[in-house]
C-alpha cells in the first residue's frame, strides 16, 4: 500500500490538565486531585495520528524559543514527524483545562506564537508541499499561513482538506479550493456554505458524508468512551490518510470512525491516538 504525504499547518504548544472536584467560585483556590501535561494543539494532534495511522507526515508550525516550543518539537521527532517550525519572538502557546468530577472542561488558551506563523515561511518550504499527497489545514493559524499553502498546493496538484475550526463564516470561493472539509454539526452550520464533499462528524450518533449529492448516514461504531477529548482531530487524520493511500471518501469516512473510536477508549490525547495495527 502507497505511504501517503501529509503536510500539515497547526497550533502548536503545551497543554496542562487539571482534575478538580468543581470549578472556581471567585476568589477560590482549588487543588488538584491529579495533572497530565502533554504537547498539542489541533494541527498537533492530527499530524501524531496521521503518522501512527502509516502517514509520512510534514508539520508547519511557529513556536517560540524557549522550554515549551523544543518539547514539542522533539516529541514530533520521537513519533517520527518532520517538524517544519518557525522560531519566533514570542511564547509558546499554552493550555489549560480544567476537568470537574462530571467530566466537564473549563478551557484557557494562549495562542502567542501560534499568531504569527507566516506566510512566506510557508511558502519558502514549497519542495514539502511538492511531495505531498494531502495538505490539511485548519482555522488555529493566520489565515495568510493557510493562503500560502493553498497556493502551493495547487500549484503542485496537492488535495486539500479542511478541518473548519474554529468556525467561522467562509466564502464558497474559499472552500472551493478544499477536495472536502471535515466540520462538527455546529461548525457545518457555522460556515455556511455548501460544497461537494463534506464529512459532518456527529460525535456519539455517528457521522454525514456528503458526496456529489449524494449523502450517506454512518452509525456511530459502539465503544465504552472514557474520553472523547482529541477524536475530532483523530477523525479528520485518518480520514485524510485514507484519502491519500486512494479509498473513495466513504470508504475513507468508515476507517476515519474506525480510528476516532479507537481513540476515545483512553484518557488525554498523545495516549489515545492510535496505531494503525490497532484497527486492523
Amino acid at each position: 500500500m502507497k505511504r501517503p504525504v501529509i503536510t500539515i499547518l497547526g497550533l502548536c504548544g503545551r497543554s496542562v490538565f487539571l482534575q478538580v472536584n468543581h470549578f472556581h467560585h471567585p476568589g477560590e483556590t482549588l487543588h488538584a486531585s491529579a495533572i497530565h501535561i502533554e504537547p498539542g494543539g489541533k494541527g498537533y494532534n492530527q499530524a501524531v495520528a496521521a503518522a501512527r495511522l502509516g502517514a509520512e507526515v510534514h508539520f508547519i508550525a511557529a513556536c517560540g524559543e524557549d522550554e515549551d516550543g523544543k518539547a514539542c518539537s522533539e516529541f514530533l521527532l520521537e513519533e517520527g514527524i518532520a517538524p517544519h517550525i518557525q522560531i519566533v519572538k514570542d511564547a509558546t502557546a499554552f493550555a489549560s483545562i480544567l476537568t470537574d468530577e462530571n467530566g466537564e472542561n473549563q478551557v484557557t488558551v494562549f495562542r502567542g506564537a501560534a499568531d504569527l506563523l507566516s506566510a512566506d515561511f510557508v511558502s519558502s518550504l514549497e519542495p514539502v508541499f511538492e511531495k505531498s499527497d494531502i495538505v490539511l489545514l485548519n482555522f488555529e493559524v493566520p489565515s495568510a499561513a493557510n493562503e500560502a499553502a493553498i497556493v502551493l498546493a495547487e500549484k503542485h496538484g496537492v488535495k486539500l482538506i479542511l478541518n473548519p475550526a474554529p468556525a467561522h463564516l467562509c466564502s464558497k470561493e474559499f472552500i472551493n479550493h478544499f477536495f472536502c472539509i471535515t466540520p462538527n454539526e455546529s461548525e457545518s452550520k457555522m460556515i455556511g456554505t455548501e460544497t461537494d464533499r463534506e464529512v459532518i462528524t456527529l460525535g456519539s450518533k455517528g457521522a454525514l458524508v456528503k458526496d456529489r449529492g449524494v449523502e450517506t448516514y454512518l452509525p456511530a461504531v459502539k465503544v465504552t468512551a472514557k474520553d472523547t477529548t482529541g477524536a475530532g482531530d483523530c477523525f479528520t487524520a485518518a480520514l485524510a490518510v485514507a484519502i491519500g493511500e486512494g479509498k473513495d471518501l466513504l470508504e475513507a469516512a468508515r476507517f476515519a470512525q474506525k480510528a476516532a473510536a479507537k481513540s476515545v477508549e483512553q484518557a488525554f490525547v498523545m495516549p489515545s491516538l492510535p496505531y494503525r495495527y490497532m484497527l486492523e
